[in-house]
């Protein structure tokens, strides 16, 4: 395509060089259609490229006068070298010199340096592993409504209640029966109506379930055998509340979507990937990413070269392809090795369905291609380096690569905030000791009381006997041996009552 004189973006990114080309030159560009580096557009039959590396060497065109034309290579490889000794994509169009110039994401490769010159690199970049994210769907409403219950076990919340009931009702049979309780000691006018009924059948209910919300009480029970119970019911209590309350939170740590964690977790690194069965893990075949793979002295990556030789799937002819398969399979099952400026794009304009993974073991860089000992490269290095420091470039990047999707990128240094944390619920086992304790608490409550209630009925109950007064009894007289005593008797007591007559007057 023709460049047009920009006045505007001299004075912007620098003065127009003509050191070189004292008349503009025109240049075949061999490229691949490949977003957003390059993208064809198709309107009222002009054919027309936009992108990154479009953008990139239209600056360059201007500052040095030149003129070219982008030519998409036909195979859609960036350059392999054949057993023949021929090279493919656009790195064999510049060595065949059907091209002036190659320009896409061609990594620089030592490979490659042998046959072409590359100028300096205008993107640096590394192999990641591209993944589908995780289905982050909320659970249902009945999973979430039972989400309180699941600190401990079915059989543990059964037998919990089956505690408060029996120990309920055995406060309740104490009270009723006690000789020492509330209810007795009213009925003997020792205490108030109202605290003979703090122990009725609802009141122990009421009682008992307080404890379990650690609210306070008014009365407690008085006789030793109904407080050896409701101690055995406190410890209980104090067990089972910090228990749950210590499981709740190790749950609400975990969230509500700990299968998320969980795929996210699997791979964190290219060894994560390597010794994972269940994934497939795809590259360009040809690419400088499967070459560095299967060239690196790196262990991570020769264990993922061996996976990928093993597997006929893991070969794809684009990055476009790949990373649709890897958009279009179950979470956790497929993986794309890709440069990591690519899978940054491709992240962000995927819908925010996938992310990448990026564990840097290796740093690559882009760079134009051009023949050997070609003129062109002087000057082509000095306006990339102008526009490097000018900030321009970072600039382009920013334009064509940012999206609007949040957290597709997992750092390594990451790793801790995808560690699941343990939990378990309670079971059984691990709580049988709180219900032990309280059983002997209720049968050593039961037995007092029957001590008490015997203690009461033969040493206590002769008390009420030996205190009340006793009936005065009555003289006999015999009027026959003394009437003259007799009869002053009764007339003493005549006298003495109308003394009390005359008093009460």
């Amino acid at each position: 395509m023709s460049v047009k004189n920009d006045e505007m973006r001299y004075a912007i990114h620098g003065h127009k060089d003509t050191t070189f080309f004292s008349t503009k030159s025109h240049l075949t560009v061999s490229t691949l259609l490949l977003p957003p580096y390059v993208m064809k557009e198709e309107v009222d039959g002009n054919v027309t490229y936009r992108g990154f590396i479009n953008d990139i060497m239209e600056l360059i065109a201007d500052r040095l006068g030149l003129n070219y034309d982008f030519v998409p290579v036909k195979d859609k490889m960036f350059g392999t070298l054949l057993p023949n000794g021929t090279w493919t994509g656009a790195v064999g169009q510049v060595v065949s010199g059907t091209a002036n110039m190659a320009a896409g994401p061609i990594t620089v490769t030592s490979n490659r340096a042998q046959f072409v010159d590359f100028s300096q690199p205008f993107q640096f970049t590394g192999p990641v592993i591209v993944m589908r994210r995780p289905n982050e769907n909320m659970p249902p409403f009945k999973d979430r409504l039972l989400h309180i219950l699941k600190p401990f076990k079915t059989d543990v919340w059964l037998l919990s209640c089956l505690a408060y009931l029996i120990t309920g009702s055995i406060i309740y049979i104490i009270s009723y029966c006690n000789p020492y309780e509330w209810r007795r000691m009213s009925r003997d006018g020792e205490a108030t109506i109202r605290e003979g009924e703090s122990f009725t059948c609802l009141n122990t209910f009421w009682f008992t379930i307080s404890a379990v919300f650690l609210q306070g009480f008014t009365r407690s029970p008085r006789s030793a055998g109904g407080r050896i119970v409701v101690i055995a019911w406190w410890f209980f209590v104090i067990v089972f509340f910090s228990s749950y309350v210590g499981n709740l939170s190790n749950l609400l740590r975990v969230g509500p979507r700990p299968s998320a964690i969980e795929t996210y977790a699997k791979v964190r690194s290219f060894s994560d990937l390597a010794v994972n069965e269940d994934i497939i893990v795809h590259v360009v075949r040809g690419g400088s990413t499967q070459a560095n793979i299967m060239n690196s002295k790196i262990p991570e990556h020769q264990a993922l070269a061996n996976k990928i030789s093993k597997n006929k799937e893991s070969l794809v002819k684009t990055v476009t392809e790949g990373i649709q398969i890897v958009k279009d399979s179950v979470p956790g099952t497929r993986a794309m090795v890709v440069e990591s400026a690519m899978a940054k794009y491709y992240t962000e304009q995927s819908g925010c369905v996938l992310y990448y993974v990026n564990d840097l073991l290796l740093t690559t860089q882009y760079g134009l291609v051009l023949p050997h000992n070609s003129t062109l490269l002087k000057p082509v290095n000095h306006a990339l380096l102008t526009l490097s420091e000018n900030g321009v470039l970072r600039g382009l990047e920013k334009k064509w690569f940012q999206g609007h999707c949040n957290k597709y990128m997992l750092e390594k240094s990451e790793d801790e905030k995808f560690e699941i944390p343990h939990f378990y619920a309670l079971d059984l086992g691990s709580f049988s000791g709180a219900l032990f304790i309280l059983a002997i608490g209720l049968v050593l409550g039961g037995l007092v009381t029957l001590l008490e209630i015997v203690i009461f009925k033969y040493a206590e109950s002769d008390e009420p006997a030996k205190a009340k007064p006793r009936p005065m009894q009555q003289r006999s007289v015999d009027r026959s041996s003394d009437p003259g005593n007799t009869q002053a008797l009764l007339s003493q007591g005549t006298d003495s009552n109308q003394h009390r007559d005359m008093t009460s007057v």
